[in-house]
């Protein structure tokens, strides 16, 4: 005859470190090729964490003498922060010379709010497009504030898409993407504002091998930045419209964007 076996006492409390899954990880970590990603919460005077990238150990960093500054708050009370007046977040360090942009399928996106009068490059890759190679970034317009990509070839500047006002005091999320099957997309408040399609004038950003700074501001305080980063796959792609309604879904809810 098989007897019961004892029972164990029962276990102890556990007061030490516990592992726990972060709102935004339970919301985004199934949206797959993440290669930046950085919030408030993980900003200091010494720069930025790449959670998308956590074994690295060194922080994004912003140029020397214009540290990010953390604690500021979106209209909700949602955590923001700062860049550096003199420049953003150096994603293309030392310490990140090997987190490239896949050039031919990527998204790049961030949620911001604009404080005050400012003309920033939110994203800002390579700007030396030769004649034939073209390079985009994603900017605020000076005078009429409007979200606009930027193409750089041959030395020359010209507005490629334009999107709407980035209002003062209002949050938005703005979003660039690009990939063989639907060419140049933008983005802005989860609402498509333009598209070139791919063959078209304009062409596969062949310049860019390697990021820039990413989410800049002219001046102190005038932009801030909630969650933010870059993904190395076109989510206006049909194939990833689950992961861009749950990126924009998630996002708009925890800023308050409408």
């Amino acid at each position: 005859m098989r007897s019961l076996l004892k029972l164990p006492t029962e276990l102890p409390n556990w007061n030490g470190a516990r592992v726990s899954r972060s709102p935004e990880g339970v919301a985004l970590a199934g949206i797959p090729d993440w290669l930046v990603m950085v919030q408030p919460e993980y900003a200091t005077s010494d720069g930025l964490l790449n959670r998308a990238a956590v074994g690295k150990g060194a922080p994004l960093r912003n140029p020397t003498g214009a540290p990010p500054s953390p604690g500021q708050t979106f209209p909700n009370g949602q955590p923001a922060f700062a860049p550096g007046s003199s420049g953003g977040v150096l994603i293309n360090s030392e310490d990140y010379v090997d987190a490239n942009v896949n050039v031919g399928d990527f998204t790049v996106f961030a949620t911001l709010l604009r404080t005050a009068a400012t003309a920033p490059y939110i994203w800002d890759p390579l700007t030396s497009a030769t004649v034939g190679q073209r390079s985009f970034s994603l900017a605020i317009q000076s005078t009429t504030h409007l979200l606009v990509v930027r193409q750089f070839s041959g030395g020359f500047t010209t507005t490629a898409m334009t999107g709407v006002e980035v209002t003062v005091d209002v949050p938005h999320l703005v979003m660039m993407s690009y990939s063989a099957e639907r060419g140049l997309t933008l983005r802005q408040d989860g609402v498509q504002r333009g598209n070139s399609a791919a063959g078209g004038a304009i062409n596969r950003p062949a310049a860019i091998s390697q990021m820039g700074s990413l989410l800049n501001g002219s001046s102190t305080f005038a932009v801030r930045y909630g969650l933010s980063g870059i993904i190395n796959r076109d989510l206006t792609k049909t194939a990833n419209a689950a992961y861009l309604a749950q990126l924009e879904g998630y996002l708009k809810t925890r800023y308050g964007i409408t």
